[in-house]
């Protein structure tokens, strides 16, 4: 006790420890779930896609359309596509803040369903809404991207929008997801796999990609 009194910057350099430590440890139990689920994570048949479809370099990215976070990242991940032609963005709608997050999710998947050339536009518009989100500006943006809102309304609680939820629900327990955003990003041929949690920057993200190429 007398040493740690008389030497109190070790306990600043343990504490950056234990967290570097917490961190790896939270690497290792992601990059073996990913290995384990491969397959369902990087899965596109029901998911919202965009960037290049066929893209070698696939980013897949667990949000909600209510964390500013994710906001925040809207325009890394524009600027990433942007320059790098062989990326794709696997969107998996991940709503943690409750009844209106979900709404929102429903909406888009629900949209992606109706009609795939038109959902970038509204998820574009949903992540640029400021403040927390309600229905009516849901159903704005909607409107706003082009959708039929009254076709989108019936299929909210479809059996397919109910499903890819659930199944992004589990992935992100099996990944142990703390928050939003995450990203998981893949190369081609499933093989090799680079995670980041939470939000980050161009930079950082892009240095994650050319490590898989």
């Amino acid at each position: 006790r007398s040493y740690l009194i008389n030497n109190p910057t070790i306990l600043v350099d343990v504490s950056k420890a234990l967290r570097k430590k917490e961190a790896q440890d939270a690497q290792s139990v992601a990059k073996n779930a990913i290995e384990n689920n491969k397959q369902a994570i990087f899965d596109t048949n029901n998911t919202p896609v965009y960037g290049n479809k066929n893209g070698t370099i696939q980013v897949v990215e667990f949000y909600d359309y209510q964390c500013g976070h994710c906001k925040a990242m809207t325009p890394v991940l524009d600027d990433i596509i942007k320059s790098n032609k062989d990326v794709k963005i696997i969107s998996r709608d991940f709503p943690i803040f409750g009844k209106n997050s979900l709404y929102a999710a429903q909406a888009s998947i629900a949209a992606y369903q109706l009609n795939k050339a038109k959902y970038y536009n509204l998820h574009q518009e949903l992540m640029s809404i400021g403040g927390p989100l309600d229905q009516a500006t849901v159903d704005k943006a909607i409107k706003k991207s082009g959708y039929n809102l009254k076709a989108i309304k019936k299929m909210v609680n479809s059996a397919i929008v109910k499903k890819e939820i659930a199944n992004n629900y589990q992935l992100a327990k099996v990944l142990k997801l703390g928050g939003t955003p995450a990203f998981i990003i893949g190369n081609a041929d499933l093989t090799r796999f680079n995670f980041i949690p939470g939000a980050t920057s161009e930079k950082f993200i892009q240095q994650a990609i050319d490590n898989l190429k």
